[in-house]
């Protein structure tokens, strides 16, 4: 009997040394030093996971036990007395009060926690979260956990906690919990250690796989989600992260500024529209620009991403440039860059009279450009047809339409309907002519395509 009365004080005493909490005074210069020196993000649920993490195995973590590791780590996330109780025991192994104090008899919750119990896990109702507290125990005069009870339900109950963790991240299943846990047996059996555990458990009850308090099953009582707080300010939006919010359409086109007051930006934006852009350069009116892509951006408003020929680059506003040569008459490459389309027409340079001949070659526009090829025009010339009234003189030509980014011209109708055979004799030429179809902005408020020309360099040949 006096054995019996030996242990089970001896087992008591090893109980409140658990769950006791090391006071700021005691503990070693060490920890002091690590968790005021604790380089803190600011995110102070992450942050009581980070410092935990970082103690696992520490010979200065030796001898804490699991509420004051618990409280050291708080302290060096920065959390205050306002959050948690950094002098409470987690609670009397005898009375149905305490659990950190964070929750009444009743149920109701303190220092504006959040409460959850198994069953409010296995019903789907909450997941265990990076930075809650599990807290470990069973119920007196019962053999099962809290599976079926709510935290009103459960603080009626007398029940006993004996160990608290920290849950490390956001994998934890019904069957397994991901803590990190301070008063670990050591190698030794006598030093206590931080450690990371994987917590086994019964799905349907919350039981831990093989961890009992004397005769007793050891349950996942509750979680308690300390009110935590985010200190670190809210960055500005990022560059990708405003341009992730537009929508994004492919161009390619030659601009023309029609303003020298207007800057380009570093986001398709005004100030007061992301206060992430920024201005790279005034703009200068009637300077040139390769516009790659037209963006319409959260207020509605549709920008050009652009590159000058100074090679700064950014975003200039739609209504703030025009493209080049749509209204100055005909150009050689009517508001194209120079690169814009690719290939051209192959002839043989000598073609036999009254026989029949094959144009050959690929007409591309740029990959990833928007454009589209809409129409193809081939035209065959000699010397008694004039190009520039070929209605009055003997050419033979052809066009299709198309929608295409890619054409070949061997065997195409636009090849096959020109005639070589019924050329004169003497010089010739074949003549293309491209209508391609890109997007822009007319003034900055809506999106349309357009139809630009393009003619490829003569093709000469001699029949004979």
């Amino acid at each position: 009997m006096k054995n019996s009365i030996q242990r089970i004080l001896a087992l008591c005493l090893c109980m409140i040394l658990c769950l006791s909490v090391t006071t700021p005074g005691s503990v070693d210069a060490a920890t002091k030093k690590a968790y005021e020196t604790f380089s803190k993000t600011g995110n102070q649920a992450n942050d009581i996971v980070k410092y935990a993490l970082s103690r696992v195995g520490k010979k200065d973590e030796r001898g804490k036990m699991c509420a004051g590791f618990v409280v050291t780590c708080a302290k060096a996330a920065g959390l205050t007395s306002s959050q948690i109780n950094m002098s409470a025991t987690i609670a009397s192994p005898w009375t149905a009060s305490g659990q950190f104090n964070y929750l009444s008899k009743t149920g109701k919750t303190k220092l504006n926690c959040k409460a959850y119990t198994w069953k409010d896990y296995l019903s789907g109702k909450y997941k265990p979260q990076k930075g809650d507290l599990v807290f470990y125990g069973y119920i007196k005069g019962s053999s099962a956990g809290s599976a079926k009870l709510s935290i009103a339900k459960l603080s009626s109950k007398n029940y006993y906690h004996v160990h608290v963790g920290i849950i490390r991240n956001n994998s934890s299943t019904l069957t397994k919990l991901y803590t990190v846990d301070g008063g670990q047996s050591g190698s030794d059996g006598k030093n206590t250690w931080v450690a990371k555990k994987t917590r086994k458990t019964n799905k349907s009850t919350g039981a831990v796989s093989g961890w009992k308090s004397g005769s007793k099953q050891v349950f996942a009582l509750e979680f308690i989600r300390p009110n935590y707080k985010n200190t670190t300010p809210v960055p500005e939006m990022t560059a990708d992260d405003y341009l992730a919010k537009c929508t994004k359409t492919a161009t390619y086109l030659n601009l023309v500024s029609t303003s020298g007051t207007d800057y380009i930006k570093t986001l398709p934006c005004s100030n007061s529209t992301c206060k992430a852009s920024g201005n790279v350069r005034k703009m200068t009116q009637g300077e040139a620009y390769v516009a790659t892509a037209v963006y319409k951006n959260t207020a509605g408003r549709y920008w050009y991403k652009v590159s000058a020929s100074d090679g700064k680059n950014g975003f200039i506003y739609g209504g703030s440039a025009e493209v080049k040569g749509l209204s100055a008459g005909t150009a050689y490459k009517k508001g194209l860059p120079s690169d814009a389309v690719s290939g051209n027409a192959v002839v043989p340079s000598t073609v036999t009279y009254g026989k029949a001949q094959t144009v050959s070659g690929t007409l591309k526009v740029k990959s990833g450009s928007g454009l589209k090829i809409t129409i193809v025009k081939g035209w065959l010339y000699d010397s008694k047809c004039n190009p520039d009234d070929s209605e009055d003189f003997v050419c033979y030509g052809k066009d299709v339409d198309l929608n295409v980014t890619s054409f070949g011209l061997a065997g195409s109708t636009v090849d096959t309907k020109m005639k070589f055979a019924k050329l004169a004799k003497g010089k010739g030429w074949l003549r293309l002519k491209l209508y391609l179809k890109a997007n822009y902005t007319p003034d900055g408020k809506s999106l349309s395509t357009i139809e630009l020309n393009f003619w490829p360099e003569k093709v000469y040949f001699t029949v004979k």
